[in-house]
């Protein structure tokens, strides 16, 4: 940046003063519940802060960054100019020995004086008005204050250690601002003459300072006539330096302590600080230059000194041994092990850096194109590598003729769309003639054209906003190499092999013969080169400065001198194992991310209460069934609190809370959230911090989110769009995670039938992450699981159903190794009472039935009633339309749009499209909103139609996925739209959008749509190529497919199951019926379920529309069926409501347990008739002793019109001894009347767990 830019203004040093900093401890006290006053903090002692910062280095860190930030935005950077102008700056983070950071920066200020360039005094004037070390009087108290305590250094053991101090304290005082310099045009003898005399006349006022009866307050007069020194021979003494130049600031006698300072930004940062103006290249390259860069050149001794330690060692070896050195070999404070975790950016610089390769092409690293490119290439092809820079700036057009390699990839970028209508943004043929001297590097870079297109179609580069820094490897040997890299960057060439020689001997020669060009064009990136050059060489050859460095930042020095010498540097290296841990490989998220993910917990935790009268309304509502679960969830509540104040780990649950549409899923969900929160929310202070999150609501879908005002699962645990394989979080977001959700107990999952196998390990492995448990025989991190569904609703979107087997192959090693996460660890328990269509109880029975296609022939007539034709005069065409394709749901939009009247919206998406591995922007995008995460690349809409939310815009308010809406209005420039305003269904959707709309007065009631911009990976499996699109969240809606209307309420609904279905997973396939019998179809999209999942969405018979029934086309899928009688078998219930008989049960007869002769106990047999006509035997096991009477649950199969459906016996067998626990073995009857694939050998290890079941009337 120096050779580039030139000589900076300003070297600033900005330290961080969190001990000073109330709102640092007041934000971290809060973090704990703790609540405190900038006057409490005030009066803590040092231990206590220390205490309170300890407690928290990540708010401590990034309390410093958002500050840093702030300041350089909108302060120095902004219109305040406390400096002058910001033009260009780069800020490096140190830490000190206490751990706290600090930021030194250098910085170039627009117009600023040179010196050298412009006069001494103008430069004098220009320090003066930004630099001070005065101390303001007694009007001012709170600067004076920060300059007292923040900017006057105190003389310690630490800086007198060769006698005088080693940060030049104090300074000589002085009249007036001066620029000091090496005598010149003297002989030898005189200049050492006058370097003594200049020497005696400041000893002399050094000695009256010094002196203890000299006061305080004392004048620089006064001081000069104690030292019988004339004030015009101490001012010329001031002008004399032994070295290079520098600045002898004015300063009144009491002030000689103080280090410089600009006074706004001290009043602003409040913290101590060092300000520098940069005299000239040599200072900047080995004074400044050298300081800011001392960690790096300390490292880089360590690693090249392993090197030569490890020299003769396989390369493997070497590799192991510098890496280890990196990793161990330096202490690091708690705040910088936060920037580092946290990806907290160590360095920022105002433009971006870019690497221009001058070596020779067979010395040069290629990119070989992506794999799939280069299986469908030719054998004989050797078009093998990825497009370079350097190809495009061959191939730069024609109107670029003139334009060096350097000026080309300082200028254009890569990434640029088409130019409009196809062109080259009119390019002009010739550009004009304007000489670039005396052009600054905005009018420069303005010159040319916006967008270029290349030649021979390697795609379009777009013009930089302003030239970035370009780097290269500079040869200082003055041969053959270096002169070609002159030639290759400052000489225009096409072809590098023939045009840089161009037919001479030498690259010397070409080069002698246009020095003229080479150095024109070298004069744009390299300022006083000379200068710089001689700096750097002086660099290498004697090594940084190191005895300067302390009076470059003194404040910084001294603090960190202090800090090592009372030995608050903590010691210890990290195992190589946590190490490895803390290696991030991922891509990191930005700040924003971060804070929205906060922003999302915290909203999550400060969320509305239920309140009592509202428990107490819904308790009451609740069927025995809904009673029990309640009842076991509070059991686990009161577990967990033991367990917690026992210091063991709280136990864990994992339940499938199943049961059809309308059974009070929803209510169970909202009553065992709240059950928890009332429990374990007062653990919090010993427990659980004030930001932990002991339970956490999700669903699958954002509108189910919405509906028990939860959170999406994805967006919950940062599961990102789509893939089958697992993909660790980054450290940030992990740590993020972490603290808001390291101490979860509880996650709840609603819909979990659209949860897949590959997400629910997904969901295992992220819990894992978070929980930070590693044991391979725990689930979920130890978290207990209520997931709530119905398996008998859709599948998963592209993924196998969550019983099933992942498709992922290190989640299918998994669990062939530790068991189906599923299987093995979910128990279900089912919920059977309808409580949606209470007041209609027929209609809510033949849901059941047709749940397990075992539909009667009343109720295939009852759903013939409801087909009607499209000519029927009473055809409800404003009903929503469901189809079991997004092609015909397309259509049928279509038709719509086209009766509107209002002007009709072609809005197409903009697409960033780049493969990061290749550098290639040619990326095929999917044309499905489903392969783009719901951005349609073409939308087409107008006023008055009907729309629905694609993408999770926001779930709190309701803005999610599903959310149908009408369009109100199109705020657009002509064809450029940019608000669409809508009015959704539920009046409880949009709320907070509507209270911050800036059309509220307009337009009552309607929420405004923006772009949403997505990134996501088009290519499984590729994270390298990535695409971002920009588009209004938004597709047409007077039709849809079945999976959109998945846990909705809707008035009317229309259900087109016309066509030819397969079922996946089965076996049968449903030939068509020829129009005229309207036969009734399960479309594909519900793949079995979909008519199920429509005829249950809060319905009632007589709004509920087919447009083709037939009564045997009524199925489900066998693995549905045969999942749902496995997970029956281990199904879990409750301790008994006490009953005195059970009409089910005819008669029944237990043997007594016999005593062997060997001692052991035989199990007791007991054999039972039914009313139904069905016998079977159960072994027991007796277990002593128990104090409870425990039920057990009969599985039976019965066999009704063909079709294989579970029922569910359950038995009140009352014992008078209530000391016999019990454990249900199915008999090997039992087991030969039932189906052989049903039964699964982990049926047996479930089983002896001890299971119960709640007494239900039959």
């Amino acid at each position: 940046m120096v050779r580039q830019l030139g000589i900076p203004t300003w070297f600033l040093t900005l330290s961080a003063a969190d001990m000073q900093w109330p709102e640092v401890i007041r934000s971290i006290a809060h973090q704990y519940g703790t609540y405190l006053t900038d006057d409490d903090v005030k009066k803590m002692s040092w231990e206590e802060k220390c205490k309170w910062l300890r407690s928290n280095p990540v708010t401590a860190a990034r309390q410093f960054d958002h500050r840093l930030n702030l300041f350089f935005k909108e302060y120095i950077g902004g219109k305040g100019h406390p400096i002058g102008e910001l033009q260009d700056y780069m800020i490096r983070i140190e830490f000190q020995a206490r751990g706290s950071p600090h930021a030194h920066t250098i910085l170039w200020m627009k117009n600023a004086p040179k010196l050298g360039v412009d006069e001494d005094a103008e430069v004098i004037n220009f320090i003066n008005e930004h630099q001070s070390c005065a101390i303001p009087d007694n009007s001012d108290e709170d600067m004076r204050d920060l300059v007292l305590s923040r900017q006057k250094h105190v003389h310690s053991k630490t800086c007198r250690r060769a006698g005088s101090c080693r940060f030049k304290f104090p300074h000589p005082p002085s009249m007036e601002t001066i620029i000091a310099r090496q005598p010149s045009d003297m002989n030898p003898a005189a200049v050492a003459t006058e370097l003594k005399t200049k020497e005696d006349v400041l000893r002399k006022v050094r000695t009256i300072m010094e002196d203890k009866t000299t006061p305080q307050d004392i004048s620089l007069e006064h001081l000069l006539r104690r030292a019988k020194v004339h004030p015009q021979e101490y001012q010329q003494a001031l002008k004399l330096t032994k070295s290079r130049e520098q600045i002898i600031l004015r300063r009144n006698p009491s002030e000689t302590d103080i280090n410089q300072y600009n006074p706004k930004i001290l009043k602003l940062w409040r913290a101590n600080m060092d300000i520098q103006f940069i005299l000239d290249p040599y200072s900047c390259i080995m004074y400044i230059t050298s300081y800011m860069l001392k960690s790096e050149r300390a490292m880089s001794d360590l690693l090249q000194k392993v090197l030569e330690e490890s020299r003769g060692e396989d390369l493997k070896s070497k590799l192991r041994k510098v890496g280890s050195a990196f990793l161990n070999n330096r202490e690091v404070s708690a705040q910088e092990a936060v920037y580092r975790l946290l990806s907290l950016p160590l360095q920022r610089k105002s433009r971006q850096v870019v690497y221009v390769n001058t070596a020779t092409k067979d010395k040069r690293v290629s990119m070989l194109k992506p794999r799939h490119v280069l299986e469908s290439m030719n054998d004989d092809d050797d078009d093998i590598f990825c497009t370079s820079a350097l190809d495009r700036y061959a191939s730069r057009p024609r109107v670029l003729e003139e334009m060096s390699l350097a000026e080309f990839r300082a200028t254009y970028n890569t990434g640029a769309s088409d130019p409009p209508d196809g062109g080259t943004d009119h390019i002009p043929d010739v550009l004009d003639g304007r000489d670039d001297n005396g052009m600054n590097d905005k009018d420069r870079i303005q010159r040319y054209p916006r967008v270029i297109k290349l030649q021979n179609n390697l795609g379009n580069m777009k013009r930089r906003r302003q030239h970035c820094i370009i780097r290269f490897h500079k040869e200082t040997k003055n041969d053959e190499d270096r002169y070609r890299n002159l030639l290759m960057l400052y000489l225009p060439w096409r072809d590098e092999e023939v045009d840089l020689k161009d037919g001479f001997a030498s690259y010397k020669d070409h080069f002698e013969h246009v020095i003229d060009t080479v150095r024109a064009n070298e004069a744009m990136f390299s300022i006083n080169a000379d200068a710089i050059d001689a700096a750097y060489n002086d660099l290498l050859r004697n090594g940084p400065p190191e005895d300067i460095w302390h009076s470059i930042a003194p404040n910084v020095e001294f603090e960190q001198a202090e800090q090592q010498a009372e030995g608050l540097t903590v010691g210890g290296e990290m195992s190589e194992e946590d190490q490895q841990e803390n290696i991030d490989l991922t891509p990191q998220s930005t700040s924003n991310h971060r804070s929205e993910l906060h922003a999302r917990f915290t909203a999550e935790l400060n969320k509305v209460r239920m309140s009592s009268e509202e428990y107490r309304t819904m308790m009451r509502s609740l069927n025995s069934k809904q009673m029990e679960v309640l009842r076991f969830h509070r059991k686990w509540c009161k577990d967990t609190i033991i367990a917690l104040k026992n210091d063991k780990p709280a136990p864990q649950y994992t339940i499938f809370l199943s049961g059809p549409g309308g059974v009070g899923k929803s209510h169970i969900i909202k009553l065992v959230h709240h059950e928890t929160l009332r429990l374990l929310t007062p653990l919090s202070g010993r427990y659980f911090d004030p930001n932990d999150l002991p339970v956490l609501l999700t669903a699958f879908t954002g509108t189910a989110a919405f509906g028990i005002n939860g959170m999406t699962l994805h967006s919950a645990l940062s599961l990102g769009c789509g893939g089958k394989e697992y993909q660790p979080l980054s450290s940030d977001k992990l740590n993020t995670l972490r603290s808001r959700l390291g101490k979860l107990k509880l996650l709840i999952v609603d819909e979990v039938s659209m949860v897949g196998a590959d997400i629910l390990y997904h969901v295992h492995r992220r819990l894992q992450d978070i929980c930070g448990n590693s044991d391979p025989d725990t689930r979920f991190g130890g978290v207990s699981i209520l997931a709530v569904g119905d398996l008998f609703q859709l599948q998963p979107v592209g993924q196998r159903h969550v019983f099933s087997e992942p498709s992922s192959d290190y989640a299918k090693l998994h669990a062939k190794i530790k068991g189906s996460l599923w299987e093995e660890n979910f128990r279900m328990i089912e919920l059977t009472e309808s409580m949606r269509q209470k007041e209609d109880q027929d209609f809510a029975n033949l849901l059941m039935r047709a749940r397990r296609a075992a539909c009667t022939e009343s109720d295939m007539n009852i759903l013939k009633s409801r087909v009607i034709s499209k000519t029927n005069p009473c055809y409800p065409t404003e009903a929503l339309h469901v189809f079991r394709n997004n092609k015909e749901a397309d259509e049928h939009n279509l038709k719509h749009l086209t009766k509107l009247s209002s002007k009709v919206f072609e809005i197409k998406a903009i697409d960033t499209k780049k493969d990061l591995r290749t550098g290639l922007t040619n990326v095929a995008i999917s044309t499905k909103p489903s392969g783009n995460c719901g951005l349609r690349e073409v939308l087409s809409v107008a006023v008055g139609a009907r729309v629905m939310v694609t993408v999770n815009v926001d779930v709190s308010d309701g803005i999610v996925n599903g959310a149908f809406a009408t369009v109100v209005a199109i705020d657009s420039t002509g064809l450029d739209v940019q608000t669409i305003l809508v009015k959704f269904d539920s009046d409880w959707v949009g709320k907070q959008a509507i209270a911050n709309s800036q059309y509220k007065q307009a337009y009552p009631g309607v929420v405004p749509i923006k772009k949403q911009s997505i990134q996501f990976s088009p290519i499984s499996g590729r994270r390298s190529v990535q695409v971002q699109r920009t588009q209004f969240p938004l597709s047409l809606a007077w039709a849809c497919t079945i999976h959109k209307v998945q846990g909705k309420t809707l008035e009317k609904i229309v259900v087109s199951t016309e066509g030819r279905e397969t079922f996946l997973y089965s076996n049968q396939q449903i030939e068509p019926f020829p129009p005229q019998t309207q036969a009734f179809r399960t479309d594909r999209a519900g793949r079995g379920g979909g008519v199920m999942t429509a005829a249950t969405q809060d319905v009632s018979p007589t709004q509920l529309h087919d447009i083709a029934t037939h009564p045997t086309d009524f199925s489900t899928e066998n693995i549905i069926l045969s999942e749902y009688k496995y997970s029956a078998k281990i199904i879990i219930a409750f301790e008994p409501s006490v009953t005195t008989e059970n009409p089910w049960l005819e008669s029944e007869k237990i043997e007594p347990a016999v005593t062997t002769e060997d001692g052991t106990q035989a199990s007791p047999r007991h054999d039972i008739s039914l009313s139904v006509g069905v016998s079977c035997s159960l072994d027991w096991k007796v277990q002593y002793p128990g104090e409870k009477v425990y039920i057990a649950a009969v599985i039976i199969f019965v066999y009704v019109l063909n079709v294989t459906t579970m029922c569910f016996c359950y038995f009140n067998i009352i014992y008078k001894s209530a000391n016999l626990k019990f454990a249900a073995l199915a008999s090997e009857k039992t087991k030969k009347a039932a189906k052989k694939d049903i039964w699964r050998t982990s049926m047996i290890r479930s089983s002896l767990m001890h299971i119960t079941c709640h007494l239900l009337p039959p």
